[in-house]
């Protein structure tokens, strides 16, 4: 169904520690060298210099050159340019490789004192803010932080509320230090705030401190909310890490099928072909054996196992077998959202049409007049007619209008 060529193989390699044992091997050393990049960084900023400039500038340079982190950015920036690779993860591997190009602008070896402001910025840049860029890459490789990220997003909603009351709680309390204490002491409101802030955190730096009972008892009393209000958001986003945790696996599964669809260019436009392509018995749904022989073909970087157990996640009404509605809903759910909100505005006119009919046919009752409906108007009146205003039965009279519609009211 799918050829993989030798650059995309080589990209999966370079991408994706779980494709093989060489490809696992390869996330290893990058993240191995990356750490050693971090302590030579940190070494490098020593009050007595460990390296001279030109062994600092022959390691980076040969990191920069050669690690599998450059390696991979760079084949990535020529796969897109050539071949239009749709990779939305690549924007990491861009920015590190610009270590080279600024390294060689300055003439690889730093001088002790930068001569202008340009070479003041490579140097920063390259000792301080590219090793963190470096490290962040790493994440990639830690599919457990996928949890925390996503617990963290679901106890936002709570972050306006805690924010707002513990605003309140610092202004109240500076307040009262403000007034409490001698000018000598809190100068202005914005030492006060600090303070506030500190005590509320615990930290306590010892810069100002209360001198005054008042103030004593403002800060004590601060320090205890402080103690019991802090502790809320720890508790919310622990609640949600745990809910997280406790279906780990499938939640992990899920995004790393998302991830593999979206970096071999598959989408929810998608799903309806694929679904008929594996389909061999023409049913519209997809069997256990027909699903893995589907993810096989598809050569997303799954195993077989893995697509059984996507399969029972995505058979929701445990029929044994996935539709294409199930597929949707699960594996793209903002599509399906964006999907159902295309037809339900597709329907609405056909529905409001409808609901005219029925209030003119109302309004027909009310007054004794009957309106004739035209000829395209005629079958959804009758339908309309005869399930909600049955013309013969109980409760009708002679003119084949329900009287218990003028007895309620009408």
């Amino acid at each position: 169904m799918v050829r993989r060529t030798t650059l995309d193989q080589i990209w999966e390699t370079l991408d994706d520690p779980n494709s093989s044992n060489k490809a696992w091997w390869i996330s290893q050393f990058q993240s191995l060298l990356v750490l050693a990049t971090l302590i030579f960084g940190t070494i490098q900023t020593s009050e007595t210099p460990i390296f001279t400039p030109t062994t600092v500038a022959v390691v980076e340079t040969s990191f920069d050159s050669f690690s599998p982190d450059v390696l991979t950015s760079l084949f990535l920036f020529a796969y897109r340019i050539c071949w239009s690779f749709p990779v939305s993860e690549s924007k990491a591997d861009i920015v590190c490789v610009l270590g080279l190009p600024l390294r060689a602008s300055v003439g690889f070896v730093f001088q002790p004192v930068p001569q202008n402001m340009y070479e003041e910025f490579v140097q920063v840049t390259l000792i301080f803010f590219l090793p963190i860029f470096r490290f962040l890459k790493l994440l990639r490789y830690f599919e457990i932080t996928r949890l925390l990220i996503d617990a963290c997003s679901k106890a936002a909603e709570a972050v306006p509320v805690l924010s707002y009351m513990m605003a309140l709680i610092v202004l109240l309390s500076a307040t009262f230090i403000y007034l409490f204490e001698d000018r000598r002491n809190i100068p202005s409101m914005p030492h006060s705030l600090w303070l506030a802030v500190v005590t509320m955190t615990t930290v306590g730096y010892g810069d100002f401190y209360p001198t005054s009972l008042g103030g004593y008892l403002t800060a004590a009393l601060l320090t205890f909310v402080s103690v019991v209000f802090l502790a809320l958001p720890v508790g919310i986003i622990g609640h949600e890490f745990n809910k997280s945790w406790q279906s780990r696996a499938h939640m992990l599964l899920m995004t790393r099928v998302r991830k593999c669809l979206n970096k071999w260019g598959f989408n929810a436009g998608d799903v309806q072909i694929l679904i008929q392509f594996a389909d061999t018995d023409g049913d519209g749904k997809l069997t256990l054996s027909e699903f893995v022989e589907l993810i096989r073909q598809m050569r997303i970087g799954v195993s077989s196992e893995a697509a059984a157990e996507l399969f029972t996640m995505l058979d929701t009404d445990y029929n044994g077998y996935v539709d294409d509605d199930e597929f949707l809903r699960n594996v793209f759910p903002d599509e399906y959202i964006k999907e159902i909100q295309r037809a339900q505005r597709e329907a609405l006119p056909e529905c409001k049409k409808q609901i005219g009919l029925a209030l003119d046919r109302l309004d027909s009752l009310r007054s004794g007049v009957t309106i004739f409906p035209g000829p395209k108007e005629s079958s959804s009146l009758t339908e309309i007619s005869e399930e909600s205003f049955p013309s013969n039965g109980a409760g009708d009279n002679e003119d084949g209008r329900d009287d218990t519609l003028f007895q309620s009211g009408f």
